[in-house]
């Protein structure tokens, strides 16, 4: 049908004005791929026609409901020289990245379009500085390019410079106060319902503004309002406004669930998440048959996300196979693929979880994970938002890595990490200060092939030094149910899991009578037990009572495991009786 209308001219303003109604009337029902027919033609003759075309590109998951043959003509007409069409096709290479050198591709067509005047291409370059695909991060210039944009007239560049401001992203100061006077200003007292005159994520991010400073009515009156003009996208937050408390605790079960299902039947990806996103010790409480059924859904809803371009529909699907999740099988190259797909999306989420794989030794063999590639995915995690991995790139940079992206971190990440509030960690450094308190040492334990744990201190952040108490060159993971089971049980906010030599089958060392009885396989050789976070950073037990507890409740499951006495200099290693 498009091709169609592309081998024939606009015949008059008048077909114009109804291919815009026509467009208007699809994206107020949120039907993307009708909404690219009617205006895409129009859009290159009129600014209105335009300005709706453009709500189509600027959302991510839009331009993921846009079919093959759409972006087909796209690519037809940007050959041709037309801007609007080149900067489609750029923002498709941009999200996609079909080929190797799809985001250099990406940037000359934009360079074009934005000398052009288009303020969208702008603030997509902006958007691309930011993530790095360009080599170094370079937030002044990205900064610098949101204005033009701005000054230009892009409601894409207005719409991220509002929601910096609500949200305090990208150097800003939160200040939602701000921007919805900005938002007010703009529009000027003309709240309409016409798509032709607002644009309704403009509304959603009201909505935001207004839940941030705790205006519960007017965050749902905006919500609302953006949905109602088509803006699906909107009811994730609606969802968590109505349905949880300020930490997204869900409080009232009832009003979310039914938000929740009407986001999931309009396909608004975050609600699929949401939904997808399933709890595991509730998966576990289920029969048989709701386990099927709630393990279908899961895989139908990510899915879903992730065919509408959301990178964390992709963590999900990788986390479930990692550890085994929600009837997911255990299988760590299907995880890795999720991931790959995933960091193709920009997820933060999977370039740390890709790094952990890699410091666990679990990425695959036919992969090459060399030469600073797991600080480089801490770095690509950071960079878009993940700042719990600012101490490991820091860390990573002044032993030497990264130094292709020194100016970047000396500029950007380095004033973060020396201005970070001490930790309990960086207090149990100094131990002049603290004055004679005792403060439990950080431990690990290894179960040996007779069922005897030996105890020793080591900070298991530096995952590096494991390996070397059980002469290993290579640890793999144990991540087992009745770990995970007895984490809960302890109360650990972390999971205990433990490390094997991943040689062990292959040395002929004994077998490990505990690891034999967790684990649904064989387990060589000594087996290390530490504690880790959710994002599958190791960590050490918090002094040897806490260890002692997992092995008295460990011996309650296995029977055959015992601590060993270990220095007697003050007591604190006695086994527990």
């Amino acid at each position: 049908m498009v091709q169609q209308n592309l081998n024939k001219k606009a015949d008059s303003e008048a077909q114009i004005k109804k291919q815009v109604v026509q467009g208007k009337e699809a994206l107020l029902r949120h039907d993307i791929r009708e909404a690219f027919n009617q205006l895409f033609i129009p859009a290159h003759l009129d600014a209105e026609a335009q300005r709706l075309f453009l709500s189509i590109t600027t959302i991510p998951q839009r331009m993921h409901q846009i079919s093959q043959s759409q972006i087909n003509v796209a690519k037809e007409y940007s050959d041709k020289g037309y801007s609007l069409s080149q900067y489609v096709y750029a923002r498709y290479l941009q999200l996609y990245k079909p080929e190797e050198n799809s985001l250099e591709e990406a940037r000359k067509l934009l360079e074009g379009v934005r000398k052009a005047g288009m303020g969208d291409a702008s603030c997509l370059l902006a958007e691309m500085l930011l993530y790095g695909d360009f080599g170094l991060v370079d937030l002044e210039k990205y900064h610098r390019m949101v204005n033009e944009a701005m000054d230009k007239g892009s409601n894409f560049a207005n719409c991220k410079r509002l929601s910096e401001m609500v949200f305090g992203n990208h150097g800003f100061q939160a200040q939602p106060d701000k921007a919805i006077k900005l938002i007010k200003d703009f529009l000027n007292g003309n709240e309409s319902d016409d798509l032709g005159v607002v644009m309704p994520y403009y509304y959603e991010i009201l909505g935001d503004a207004y839940r941030k400073v705790g205006d519960k009515k007017q965050a749902e009156h905006y919500y609302r309002k953006a949905i109602n003009m088509g803006h699906y996208e909107a009811y994730s937050h609606y969802c968590l406004l109505m349905g949880c408390d300020d930490d997204d605790n869900i409080i009232d079960q009832a009003v979310y669930d039914r938000i929740l299902k009407a986001g999931c039947d309009h396909k608004d990806p975050e609600c699929l998440l949401f939904r997808g996103d399933f709890p595991e010790e509730e998966f576990d409480e289920l029969d048989p048959t709701a386990k099927k059924h709630i393990h279908e859904r899961i895989q139908k809803d990510l899915q879903t996300a992730f065919e509408m371009g959301n990178g964390y529909a992709a963590y999900l699907f990788a986390r479930n196979y990692y550890i085994g999740y929600n009837g997911f099988e255990e299988h760590d190259e299907e995880a890795w693929k999720w991931l790959v797909r995933g960091t193709r999306m920009e997820s933060a989420e999977c370039y740390a979880m890709m790094a952990d794989m890699v410091m666990d030794g679990n990425a695959p063999d036919d992969f090459d994970t060399g030469d600073d590639f797991m600080e480089y995915c801490q770095l690509s995690a950071l960079r878009r938002g993940d700042d719990s991995q600012l101490k490991d790139v820091v860390k990573a940079y002044k032993s030497g890595k990264l130094t292709p992206f020194a100016k970047e971190i000396e500029q950007y990440y380095v004033p973060r990490f020396e201005n970070l509030p001490e930790t309990d960690d960086d207090e149990e450094e100094d131990d002049d200060d603290s004055e004679g308190v005792y403060i439990p040492p950080k431990v690990v334990g290894i179960v040996n092939t007779t069922g005897v744990t030996d105890i020793f201190e080591l900070d298991a952040e530096y995952f590096d030094e494991l390996s070397p108490f059980i002469a290993a060159d290579r640890l793999d993971a144990i991540r087992v149910k009745p770990l995970y089971d007895l984490s809960k049980k302890l109360g650990f906010k972390d999971h205990i899991v433990g490390w094997v030599d991943s040689m062990g089958l292959i040395k002929n060392l004994p077998d490990n009578p505990v690891g034999c009885k967790i684990y649904p396989g064989r387990i060589a050789g000594d087996l290390i037990l530490t504690l880790e976070d959710d994002q599958y950073h190791p960590k050490s037990f918090e002094g040897v009572e806490e260890l002692k507890e997992v092995i008295k409740a460990l011996g309650s499951k296995v029977g055959r495991i015992s601590l060993d006495d270990g220095p007697d200099d003050d007591g604190r290693y006695d086994a527990w009786a």
